[in-house]
């Protein structure tokens, strides 16, 4: 994985997200590393979820590549968020470092560009 943020990445998201925050991981097409994951949702994640996990958010790169052809003028896809509902779930493409997936709790509410901002920076 090429440079990994782990440590100054989840502090990063949790002084924005605080107690919101629910897991982190970088990734890359060989690797998936949580970072962070809070203690009560611990079992939401077991090694088959992260796995499971990790295959979807390869497969939703592949769609990103449908989603810039079909908006070409607004520019290279930077990251998706899914809203459900009792949490969201992020993921975001830097150039040049590891992919990022996180999920936070409703009552986070970070503002969309800082989330990017704190991922891709």
């Amino acid at each position: 994985m090429s440079q990994p943020r782990g440590d100054a990445l989840v502090e990063s998201l949790r002084a924005e997200l605080g107690d919101g925050l629910r897991a982190v991981a970088e990734y890359d097409r060989e690797t998936f590393e949580l970072r962070y994951l809070r203690d009560d949702v611990r079992d939401d994640y077991p090694d088959e979820t992260q796995e499971e996990v990790w295959d979807d958010i390869l497969l939703q790169e592949v769609a990103m590549d449908r989603i810039e052809q079909l908006y070409v003028e607004m520019g290279d896809t930077r990251g998706n968020i899914e809203i459900l509902e009792d949490a969201a779930v992020a993921h975001f493409w830097p150039e040049d470092a590891p992919g990022v997936f996180l999920t936070f709790d409703r009552t986070a509410n970070p503002g969309i560009y800082t989330l990017e901002r704190l991922c891709t920076g």
